[in-house]
This record gives C-alpha cells, sequence and structure tokens, in this order.
C-alpha cells in the first residue's frame, strides 16, 4: 500500500464512523449540531491551539450543554510499515484519525509553519457550511508541539479534513528537514 491510500483508508474509515455517530446523536437529540467551531476562552493558549471543533453538541434531557466526543480506536491488528523516502523515514503505525499523533526528529525551523497550517486546516471561517456543505472538511484541534528533547511531538484530530491534511502536514516536515517522522495513535484508556 502507498502512504496515501493508507492515509485515505484511516480518513475514510473515520469519517463513515463519524458521519454514522452524528446521526444517530442528532436522532436522539434533534437540536444536536456537529463539527460546531469553539474558541476556548484562555489567552494564555496561543493561537490557533485555543480554536477546537466539538464533534457533537447538545443538550441532555436536564437541559444542560453536552459535547460528544466521537471516538475511534485503531484498526486492532494493524501492522505498522516504514517508507524510505531517500533522506527521510515515515513510519506509519497503526492510527485513528481522530487522534494521529506526529512525532519527528528535527525542531521546527518555525513553528509559524504549523501555525499556518492549523490556521488553514480549522478552516476558521466555516467555508465548507457557508458553502453548504453536509462536514466541515476541518481538523478538530491540535496540541502544542511538545519535545522530550530528541523528538518534537504533537496530536491533532483530523475530524473530517480530507487525507490531503495529514499529507500537507508530512510535507511540511519534511521539506523543513525532519529525517524521521512517526504517525501514530493509543487506544482510548
Amino acid at each position: 500500500m502507498s502512504i496515501s491510500s493508507i492515509i485515505t483508508d484511516e480518513r475514510d474509515r473515520y469519517v463513515t464512523y463519524f458521519e454514522n455517530a452524528a446521526r444517530e446523536a442528532k436522532a436522539e437529540n434533534p437540536d444536536s449540531v456537529s463539527e460546531i467551531l469553539i474558541s476556548l476562552n484562555n489567552e494564555e493558549i496561543p493561537f490557533p491551539y485555543r480554536y477546537f471543533r466539538a464533534d457533537v453538541l447538545g443538550e441532555t434531557s436536564n437541559g444542560t450543554t453536552r459535547a460528544l466526543e466521537l471516538w475511534l480506536d485503531p484498526r486492532e491488528g494493524a501492522e505498522g510499515r516504514a517508507f524510505d523516502l531517500g533522506p527521510v523515514v515515515l513510519e506509519i503505525h497503526p492510527f485513528t484519525w481522530c487522534g494521529v499523533q506526529i512525532g519527528f526528529d528535527r525542531q521546527l525551523s518555525d513553528e509559524s509553519l504549523i501555525g499556518d497550517f492549523l490556521d488553514k486546516w480549522l478552516d476558521l471561517e466555516d467555508a465548507a457550511y457557508n458553502r453548504g456543505e453536509p462536514l466541515s472538511g476541518a481538523i478538530h484541534s491540535a496540541t502544542q508541539i511538545e519535545t522530550d528533547g530528541t523528538f518534537w511531538f504533537l496530536t491533532i484530530d483530523f475530524g473530517t479534513a480530507s487525507a490531503d491534511a495529514l499529507l500537507d502536514l508530512l510535507d511540511i516536515l519534511v521539506n523543513d528537514g525532519a529525517s524521521r517522522v512517526m504517525v501514530a495513535s493509543q487506544a482510548k484508556q
């Protein structure tokens, strides 16, 4: 399998799950909405990390607002693959689209590379919805980059974004000089 087909398969698996789960939630509560963009009211969290899309937001029977986080574990029995792409090795371990952990072996030359990526793929203008699309086609959230001193990491809920979102991110990391990039996810505990 190619890198693109592995990523596309996992994206499609999650989006099918997402559509079914959101439909079930809306059947239970017709006032529920999915993929609503929310900004945390916390200036200590830098832009654009303070933005996220709630998978499903609705009211419970007692009238309180509840956000439903949809989660699909990585495929059981899936095996990882390594791709030697010349100056870079890309490792794709079992992962889930709603919690992709990306590790890379070189600090970014400029953190705005990730900021610009997130700004584009979070779709802060709700362009897809404004065009009448049923899904946002956007990522839902991202963590800030952390390091253990050797590797740098971030986790992204790619939501209903196309496979191009992850491919774009991998391209950014490789073009910025990473020689080893890992894609993985953990099962929900």
